[in-house]
């Protein structure tokens, strides 16, 4: 527990043992108020030797501004923050002790309309057993941390705790600073959501990043959360209304049957489609006139016809190596080329290389409009498409 105890000391003195998150309700008070969730299991806690409902080293890093900088915690469960009234907190520590402990709250967290914009910092604790199973670099770089505003692990530094803390009061602020929806229909708040979970995070430009659990290997986090698989068909209708400017990124090879990018090209036979394909050298017997790989052609260490059984000795005489041909072990079909297929990852089709389509992957700037539309808090009305969109996707 060096780490965590460490990064305390560098920050404040530890907390006296009376100083400790509050079970009252946000309201209590005057001080801004942190939902502080912990995923650590008790039993965990009493083989670690650890006591009480919140030991100190959870909020670690933390702990020491939370206080400088007046801010209070009132621990809770992640049920606890989506019943109504859930929103009324500032924001979110979510501690945990593995990305595994901490991912169903965060995505919880990030679907729900109320609570999808709170500001969330996600606090991981390791001792020095776990470091040692995995750096600690290569453990926060996962998909899952593109959810949170900000992660913090038992290794940071104090600078970084200072800064994660300072996106959380500044995004808290911003999220604050936003009136009432206006919005009525169920798609017009979610497009809302999307714009505002841009404006409060100050995200001006809207880059995809390669992700290989999505159908275009390619997701907008944080936005994936909030609009789930209708994310693309909203930031389309709001490229329509002008509140999203969308440009190019990339472009990638789709599926024609299900549109899915997630492709396997491979070199198959050209007769029979089979992919059982191998590329070797092959022989040519002049006397006989029969072709075959040159593997065919040894036995016991010498070249011998497998047609009929003559000797080769000499290369220009006896026999040439005319050039590497595909070999289909499945039809036994000899060429110099094969055919091109692509194996769909999504359906399972297979599809010659000139039956596949293309997609554009696009990236999206916040305009001006857009950027008005979430601080006022509605969006142009949609009335063609706004409901009956909404009927078709359930």
């Amino acid at each position: 527990m060096a780490r965590a105890s460490g990064i305390v000391s560098h920050i404040l003195p530890a907390h006296p043992p009376s100083v400790g998150p509050s079970r009252h309700s946000a309201t209590e008070g005057s001080e801004p108020t942190l939902a502080l969730i912990s995923t650590i299991p008790q039993g965990e806690l009493a083989q670690r030797g650890l006591a009480g409902p919140l030991p100190d080293l959870l909020p670690g890093a933390l702990w020491g501004l939370l206080r400088e900088q007046g801010l209070r915690t009132v621990q809770c469960s992640c049920e606890d923050l989506l019943q109504p009234g859930g929103a009324r907190y500032r924001g979110v520590i979510l501690c945990g002790n593995s990305p595994l402990a901490v991912v169903s709250p965060l995505m919880r967290l990030r679907r729900h309309p109320d609570t999808a914009l709170l500001p969330l910092i996600v606090y991981l604790h390791r001792d020095e057993a776990d470091f040692a199973v995995s750096p600690p670099v290569e453990w926060l770089r996962a998909s899952w941390a593109r959810y949170a505003d900000a992660v913090v692990e038992s290794d940071s530094s104090p600078a970084e705790a200072a800064a994660a803390l300072q996106r959380l009061r500044r995004i808290a602020a911003a999220v604050a600073a936003l009136p009432a929806p206006l919005s009525a229909s169920l798609r017009s708040q979610r497009l809302l959501l999307l714009l505002r979970t841009l404006l409060t995070r100050g995200i001006v430009s809207l880059q995809p990043e390669r992700d290989p659990h999505q159908p275009l290997c390619h997701a907008y986090p944080p936005l994936e959360a909030i609009g789930g698989e209708l994310l693309q068909a909203d930031i389309e209708l709001l490229c329509r209304l002008g509140l999203l400017e969308r440009t190019f990124f990339d472009r990638v090879c789709v599926c024609p049957g299900c549109g899915d990018a997630r492709l396997l090209f491979r070199e198959v036979c050209a007769a029979c489609l089979s992919p059982d394909v191998r590329r070797g050298e092959v022989i040519h017997h002049y006397r006989c006139g029969h072709v075959a790989q040159e593997p065919a052609f040894w036995r016991r260490g010498e070249l011998v016809c497998p047609a009929c059984c003559e000797p080769l000795r000499h290369i220009g005489i006896d026999y040439e190596r005319p050039a590497a041909l595909l070999h289909c072990h499945s039809c036994e079909q000899l060429a110099a080329e094969g055919t091109t297929q692509a194996r769909c990852l999504g359906c399972g089709q297979s599809y010659l290389a000139d039956r596949i389509g293309e997609r554009v992957v696009w990236s999206y700037l916040l305009t001006q409009e857009g950027r008005a539309a979430a601080a006022c808090g509605q969006v142009p009305a949609v009335p063609s498409i706004d409901e009956a969109t909404e009927g078709e996707s359930r």
